[in-house]
């Protein structure tokens, strides 16, 4: 009888559970890692520099005769004055020789709406704009920038028998009448009075344009004596010579 062989293996000692604590993995994790940052070379360190201080706003004084920021409020750029200058006198030059706005502009070549807008002074006029305005016109080109103060001292130099000549077609009920309507300040008020005077310079035998364009921009200046002074100075710069120096007879009217 064949007794089956049974292979007795020795017993394996006997294993006690392991039991993982995950805090103390984790403890030891990062130990071991804060171990390996210090074996490491430590990274240079850099030293911010301070923030430099914002300096102060020097304050400025402006010169005693720069003008203060109402001042320049007040008072107009040159650019500006001229543009309202040459708006002025182009309205009264065309209504002195009662021509349409369509005329001049068929005349000079600019458009009517730019006549439109020079006249209502929205835009600036170029030099060659106001030549090619005053070769349509036939007027002498100075005329569109004659402005109040221009017409009085221009007096001061005109002759005086010439001055009396263009005064005899100025009734003193017209001048009158120009000096009340010139009160009133109202445009169509002034072209009228550029008008008049018109027809006075053509009454005195002044039948060019240039005479009576200027008379009808003096007689806004001042009626009666500003008429006579555009009228001649029409003249003048058409190439009649009435002004003289006024030193040469006394200082002149």
């Amino acid at each position: 009888m064949n007794r089956a062989r049974t292979k007795i293996r020795p017993a394996l000692p006997e294993q006690e559970p392991v039991v993982v604590n995950a805090g103390g993995v984790v403890a030891a994790a990062g130990a071991a890692a804060g171990a390996a940052a210090r074996s490491l070379p430590s990274p240079p360190t850099f030293t911010a520099s301070p923030r430099p201080t914002p300096l102060a706003p020097e304050s400025v004084t402006p010169p005693s005769d720069f003008p203060s920021e109402a001042e320049a409020i007040r008072s107009p750029a040159p650019s500006s004055t001229l543009r309202l200058q040459v708006a002025r006198n182009l309205l009264l030059a065309r209504s002195a020789l009662r021509l349409t706005q369509d005329q001049v502009s068929e005349a000079s070549g600019i458009s009517r709406a730019t006549i439109a807008q020079i006249e209502g002074a929205v835009a600036d006029c170029r030099l060659s704009t106001i030549n090619e305005i005053a070769r349509a016109l036939r007027i002498c080109p100075l005329i569109l920038l004659l402005r109040e103060s221009d017409t009085a001292n221009l007096l001061k130099h005109m002759v005086r028998s010439s001055v009396d000549d263009v005064l005899r077609h100025a009734s003193p009920a017209k001048v009158r009448q120009m000096q009340q309507l010139k009160q009133t300040g109202l445009p169509r008020a002034l072209v009228r009075v550029a008008q008049q005077g018109a027809e006075i310079a053509r009454a005195a035998g002044y039948t060019n344009a240039s005479s009576q364009v200027a008379a009808g921009i003096g007689s806004v200046h001042q009626p009666g004596t500003g008429t006579a002074v555009g009228t001649i100075l029409g003249a003048m710069v058409d190439g009649q010579g009435v002004l003289r120096d006024a030193y040469d007879h006394g200082g002149g009217i």
